[in-house]
């Protein structure tokens, strides 16, 4: 009797310490690894805009063309992740998600010809030479808000969520690879040439920010009452432009070059979240 006592004891204890784990008005804070899967990223062909010279406004030189073959893809990474989650309800919450901002690297493939009578003569922009890559990395930072479901009664250990949301997604620390940005000094000093007289010229590269909508899934593991863990999988169709810009020493434009990027990623976490 004593012992079926202690066991009895022992089971209520280990109940009470998982009971109500994650219920209305709960805020658990959680840290943990975010890993982002960019395979799927694509673009379309590099399309290219010259800057109004004698030699655009000859037909010597097209002013606008596009190059078939020519792409970027977006390289995978993982990084640090920050999740604040409100419940509203026992089944209803809110999620802010945060975290140190991934790098990315880009790869380019294909070559930047200029057609035209003179086209022959500017230098090609060969994306996919090997020293050529990956041709810029960039910071990308995604605040993003979640409105997730939890199945199951708040006491449960194993609670399955489903999410929705929206994230803005903005870049910064934008860098070009020094060799390709080059050939890009390269093409724009042949045509600044004609303007200026000199090939003396500066590359600047960006990416547009956008708000995106974001799909979420998961698994909360409850350890105690205070303690939790979480597995997940989130959709981001990202869409961005890829715009490079080469000015001659005027400050003028030579030739402006725009990649429209689609990165479907799928980005995977644990976290271990504490329950304030």
């Amino acid at each position: 009797m004593k012992i079926s006592h202690c066991l009895a004891a022992l089971s209520l204890g280990l109940v009470s310490s998982i009971a109500a784990a994650q219920k209305a008005g709960d805020t658990v804070v959680s840290v943990g690894g975010l890993y982002i899967n960019n395979n799927k990223s694509s673009s379309t062909p590099l399309h290219t805009d010259l800057g109004v010279s004698l030699l655009t406004q000859s037909t010597l030189l097209p002013q606008h063309f596009d190059s078939p073959g020519t792409g970027l893809k977006v390289g995978n990474t993982t990084t640090a992740l920050l999740t604040v989650t409100r419940f509203v309800t026992d089944h209803i919450a809110v999620t802010n998600v945060v975290g140190l901002p991934p790098t990315f690297k880009i790869y380019g493939k294909g070559t930047v010809n200029t057609p035209g009578p003179l086209g022959a003569g500017v230098p090609p922009v060969v994306l996919d030479k090997p020293s050529n890559n990956p041709v810029a990395s960039v910071m990308q930072w995604s605040p993003t808000l979640l409105f997730q479901y939890y199945f199951r009664d708040p006491n449960a250990t194993f609670r399955p969520y489903l999410g929705a949301g929206v994230s803005y997604n903005f870049f910064t620390h934008v860098k070009l690879n020094d060799n390709f940005n080059q050939d890009l000094k390269n093409t724009g000093g042949y045509l600044a040439f004609a303007s200026t007289g000199s090939n003396a010229t500066t590359v600047q590269a960006k990416a547009t920010a956008s708000f995106r909508p974001v799909l979420n899934a998961g698994l909360s593991i409850n350890f105690t009452d205070n303690w939790s863990g979480n597995l997940g999988v989130s959709y981001l169709p990202l869409k961005t432009d890829s715009i490079i810009t080469v000015k001659d020493k005027n400050g003028n434009t030579v030739l402006t070059s725009v990649a429209h990027l689609d990165i479907p990623a799928i980005a995977t976490n644990f976290t271990l979240g504490y329950k304030f």
